[in-house]
C-alpha cells in the first residue's frame, strides 16, 4: 500500500503507471486493418495522396466520395502526414491515435489536479479515462482517431483557461475539505498554478481553441464550456460583460471556421431534420444524451450502431422503424424516462451549484461537450461512441472525485480496502472490456458481426454484414444475411440487388433474376440493376431480354447524367446490334 501511494503521489510516477496499463489494453490494435470510413478517408481519398495538394485542404477542398459537407482542414493535414509517413499503411494512424489518447490522459490528469487539488484523484481521473471501454472507438478506429486529436486540442485549451484563472481568491472549487487534507491541497493548487503567467496561458488557450476547432467540430461549444466554467466555478465581482469578453475569442475560432466552411463548400449541413422536423430530432437527442451516460456507466454493450430507443438507430434514418420516429412525444415511455434522468442531472446540479461548484459544473461539462452532437445542426449520425470522448472527461474526473472521497470517508482498515479493491476491480474490467472491444475493430467482417449481435433491430447492418461476406467469397453466409435482411425490409432495392450478386455466384440465376425484378419494381429507377438482368440473360444465351434490359439501363444512365456508365452499356448496345446483323 505504501508503494502504491507514493507512485500516486509522485506525478510522473503516477502517469507513467496510467500509461503503461494504457498501452497495454491498446497494445492489440496494430493487428487491425481499416474499417467503415477509413477506406473514404484514408485508403481511397486521393486529395491526401500528393502534398501539393495542401493548400486545397483549405481552399477548394473536395470531400471524400459519400461524406459531403465534411470539412475539416487540419485533420485532412493529419490525414496526409500519417499517410506519407506510413505509405498508406494503417501503422500510421494507428500509433498516431494511441499517442493522441496519451496526451489526452495525461491532461485529464492535470486538468483534474488543477480543479481538485488533489494528486490521488487526479491520479484516478487519467487511470479511468484511459482505460474507458467507450474509447475504444475514438482510439482504435482509424479515422475517428483524428477526431480525437481534435479532443486533445480542446484539453489542452482549456488546462490552460483554467491557468489563466487567478487563484488568489477570485475562485474556489469547494471539494479540498471534503475529499483532501487542506495542506496537501494548498501544495497541489500552487504546483499546478505555477509557471506560466495568467496572460501567456489565456493566449495558448486561445491558440489550442482554433486547432481545436479546425481538427473537429466537436470543439464548437468550447465558448460554452468556458463560459459556464467562470460563470459556475470562479467567483468576485465579475460582471456578464467580463465573462464575455473572456469567452470572445474562443466564439471568434468558431465563428471563423464556420464562415470559412461556409466559403469553401457553399453549406453546413450533412443532411436534414429526421421527417424534416426538427422537434423529432431534437427528441432522439434527448434520448441519446442519457445514452451517452449510461454506456460510461454501464460499457458492457459497445458497437458503431447502438439502439437509442426501440427503431431508432445511430444512423442512417432510412433504417429506423418509421413509425417509432413519428410517434416520438414527451409523453412516450423512453422520451419520458430520458427527460426524467436529465431533470435529475439539472436538480442536482443547481442544487450542488453553491456548496460543490466542481459538481454542478462537471455535469454542464458533460452535456455541453455532446451539444456537436446534437443535430442542432442536422449531421447524419445520431449517436457515435467516439462522440462521447471529450464529455468523458468530466465523467471521470466526478467518478474518480466519489470513489476517492468515499476512501476517506471509510475507517481505516478494512473499508478503505474495500474502495481499493472496488477501484482495482473497475480498473481491471476497463482493461479487458477495451481489449476485447478493439478485435471488433479487426476488419469489416469483425466489425459488422459484433454490430449485429448488439443490434438485432438493424436491417442495414445485417445488408452490411450480407455484403462483406459476399467480398470475401462467402456466398452462402452472404445469402443467409441478405435474405434476413429483405425479410425484415421487404421494399428496399438496394437489398434485392445485393442479394442477386450472391445468388449469380452460386449458380441461382432464377433466384438472380427474381431479386432483380424485385429491384426494378420497388425502384423502377434502378440503371444497375437492369445492366445486371441484362448480364445475366446474356449469361443464359436469351439474347433479346438481354438487349432490352440493357436498353432500360442505358436509358437510366442517361437520364441520370451518368456519361461512363451511359457509354459502357452503349458499347454493349452497339455490340448487340452488331451481332443480330451478321
Amino acid at each position: 500500500m505504501n508503494k502504491i501511494r507514493s507512485i500516486i503521489q509522485d506525478p510522473r510516477s503516477a502517469l507513467f503507471a496510467v500509461f503503461a496499463v494504457t498501452v497495454l489494453a491498446y497494445s492489440n490494435i496494430f493487428w487491425n486493418g481499416f474499417t467503415l470510413d477509413d477506406f473514404d478517408y484514408i485508403a481511397n481519398w486521393p486529395l491526401i495522396r500528393d502534398w501539393h495538394n495542401l493548400p486545397r485542404f483549405f481552399s477548394g477542398f473536395i470531400p471524400p466520395d459519400g461524406q459531403s459537407a465534411v470539412y475539416a482542414p487540419l485533420k485532412t493535414v493529419v490525414h496526409c502526414v500519417l499517410y506519407q509517413l506510413g505509405s498508406g499503411l494503417p501503422w500510421a494512424f494507428q500509433l498516431a491515435g494511441l499517442l493522441a489518447h496519451l496526451a489526452a490522459t495525461s491532461l485529464v490528469y492535470r486538468i483534474a489536479l488543477l480543479l481538485l487539488g488533489s494528486r490521488p484523484v487526479a491520479f484516478l481521473s487519467a487511470l479511468l479515462f484511459g482505460l474507458h471501454p467507450v474509447h475504444a472507438e475514438a482510439v482504435t478506429h482509424m479515422t475517428a482517431a483524428t477526431d480525437t486529436l481534435g479532443v486533445v486540442w480542446m484539453l489542452a485549451s482549456f488546462y490552460f483557461y483554467i491557468r489563466s484563472s487567478s487563484y488568489s481568491g477570485e475562485w474556489e472549487i469547494g471539494e479540498k475539505a471534503a475529499v483532501m487534507k487542506t495542506a496537501e491541497a494548498r501544495h497541489a493548487l500552487r504546483e499546478s498554478a505555477g509557471g506560466t503567467r495568467p496572460q501567456k496561458a489565456y493566449v495558448l488557450a486561445v491558440i489550442f481553441a482554433f486547432l481545436a476547432v479546425y481538427t473537429s467540430e466537436l470543439a464548437m461549444t468550447l465558448p460554452v464550456l468556458f463560459f459556464i466554467f467562470d460563470a459556475c466555478v470562479r467567483r468576485g465581482a465579475q460582471g456578464w460583460n467580463a465573462l464575455c469578453r473572456r469567452a470572445a475569442p474562443f466564439a471568434g475560432a468558431v465563428l471563423s471556421y464556420a464562415l470559412l466552411k461556409w466559403l469553401v463548400l457553399g453549406e453546413w449541413t450533412r443532411s436534414g431534420y429526421l421527417h424534416d422536423s426538427f422537434y423529432l430530432t431534437f427528441l432522439v437527442f434527448i434520448k441519446a444524451a442519457v445514452k451517452y451516460a449510461g454506456i460510461l456507466l454501464c460499457p458492457a454493450v459497445l458497437t458503431h450502431n447502438h439502439i437509442i430507443s426501440p427503431g431508432i438507430f445511430s444512423f442512417a434514418p432510412k433504417d429506423f422503424n418509421a413509425a417509432a420516429v413519428l410517434s416520438q412525444s414527451p409523453k412516450d415511455p423512453w422520451t419520458m424516462a430520458s427527460i426524467l434522468v436529465l431533470a435529475v442531472f439539472a436538480a442536482g446540479a443547481l442544487a450542488l451549484r453553491k456548496k460543490k461548484p466542481f459538481v454542478a459544473f462537471a455535469v454542464a461539462w458533460f452535456f455541453i461537450l455532446l451539444l456537436p452532437a446534437s443535430n442542432i445542426i442536422p449531421g447524419q449520425i445520431y449517436f457515435a461512441e467516439r462522440y462521447a470522448y471529450a464529455s468523458s472527461a468530466a465523467f471521470c474526473i466526478l467518478l474518480a472525485y466519489g470513489l476517492y472521497a468515499g476512501w476517506l470517508a471509510r475507517p481505516a482498515g478494512w473499508g478503505r480496502t474495500a474502495v481499493v479493491v472496488l477501484v482495482a476491480g473497475i480498473a481491471g474490467f476497463y482493461l479487458a472490456r477495451t481489449w476485447l472491444r478493439n478485435t471488433d475493430w479487426h476488419d469489416q467482417a469483425a466489425i459488422y458481426e459484433s454490430a449485429v449481435r448488439a443490434n438485432r433491430q438493424s436491417a442495414l447492418l445485417r445488408h452490411d454484414l450480407g455484403v462483406v461476406y459476399l467480398y470475401r467469397g462467402d456466398m452462402d453466409s452472404a445469402v443467409t444475411y441478405l435474405e434476413e435482411a429483405i425479410w425484415m425490409r421487404p421494399n428496399e432495392a438496394a437489398f434485392y440487388f445485393s442479394a442477386e450478386q450472391a445468388y449469380s455466384a452460386l449458380g441461382q440465376f432464377d433466384k438472380a433474376i427474381q431479386s432483380l425484378q424485385k429491384a426494378v419494381e420497388l425502384n423502377p429507377e434502378f440503371a444497375e440493376a437492369y445492366y445486371n438482368l441484362a448480364g445475366i440473360h446474356l449469361h443464359l444465351g436469351r439474347d433479346q431480354e438481354a438487349q432490352s434490359y440493357l436498353a432500360k439501363a442505358l436509358e437510366q444512365y442517361r437520364r441520370q447524367g451518368r456519361i461512363l456508365e451511359a457509354g459502357e452499356a452503349l458499347n454493349k448496345v452497339l455490340v448487340f446490334k452488331a451481332m443480330n446483323k451478321k
